[in-house]
């Protein structure tokens, strides 16, 4: 998950370590000082140094135990050390701390980030139930949309109601090659491949690296049409991006 999808971590600072330093700095002069905590730790998690935020975390919840944002942050930390139970029980308390004012602190991205954490986990059944409560919170949140019809596609289940919640994601950022990818997955899934390639090769060429997941999509995409040689290609791209024994085989297929 993207640290800086959610209000609460965004820095001005594009500079994360120097951040880091800064903060530091602040806590160094005056401890009590309950922002600046959070803000170290917000910067190591932009700077992808989850371990150093908890260092920094449980130095700001031993002063400040019931503060949202640092157990908020605590559960984003755990979520990119995989420790995904950790992770769920720090949400949970971030919930709980926020009571009465939850509608300040709990919004739609809130529980978007606990359902990519759980999707991370395997656990799709709660990442749905998540992904539910974010959209109830802003039914047009594109990030969710896009995340459920992927699942949802994924599963070859609700795949009418999932190419709706792409197409309405890809309204709000046409050129997201996440989207793009989506949906042409879930338009393969329908069993409109004809359909599926252009939002894939256009995913293709907006990624800044390959990505071994479209090119796989793009692959089967290709084979179902019967561009055998271009799906060579494709699924060849994946494998270099990163390996798999499922694209292996399709690749086996072809010879």
């Amino acid at each position: 998950s993207d640290v800086c999808s959610s209000d609460l971590v965004a820095l001005q600072q594009t500079n994360h370590a120097e951040a880091a330093r800064l903060f530091e700095r602040v806590i160094q002069i005056n401890p009590d000082f309950e922002p600046a905590h959070a803000d170290l730790a917000a910067a190591l998690l932009n700077h992808n140094d989850p371990k150093a935020a908890l260092t920094a975390l449980k130095r700001g919840l031993e002063k400040f135990p019931a503060s949202f944002r640092l157990v908020y942050l605590t559960a984003l930390a755990e979520a990119q050390t995989k420790d995904y139970e950790r992770s769920l029980a720090a949400f949970r308390k971030a919930e709980a701390l926020a009571g009465s004012e939850a509608e300040q602190f709990i919004d739609h991205r809130f529980y978007f980030q606990v359902a990519v954490m759980l999707t991370e986990a395997k656990r799709d059944a709660e990442a749905e139930e998540y992904l539910n409560k974010s959209l109830e919170l802003d039914p047009d949140y594109d990030e969710a949309l896009n995340h459920l019809g992927y699942t949802w596609a994924e599963k070859g289940k609700n795949l009418d109601k999932a190419l709706d919640m792409i197409e309405r994601a890809i309204k709000a950022e046409p050129d997201n090659p996440a989207y793009l990818d989506s949906l042409g997955w879930v338009l393969f899934r329908l069993g409109r491949p004809g359909e599926a390639l252009a939002p894939l090769e256009k995913a293709v060429r907006l990624l800044p690296k390959p990505d071994s997941t479209v090119l796989d999509h793009l692959g089967d995409v290709l084979a179902a049409l019967g561009r055998k040689e271009e799906a060579r290609k494709a699924w060849t791209q994946s494998l270099t991006a990163q390996p798999s024994d499922e694209v292996r085989k399709k690749l086996e297929s072809l010879r």
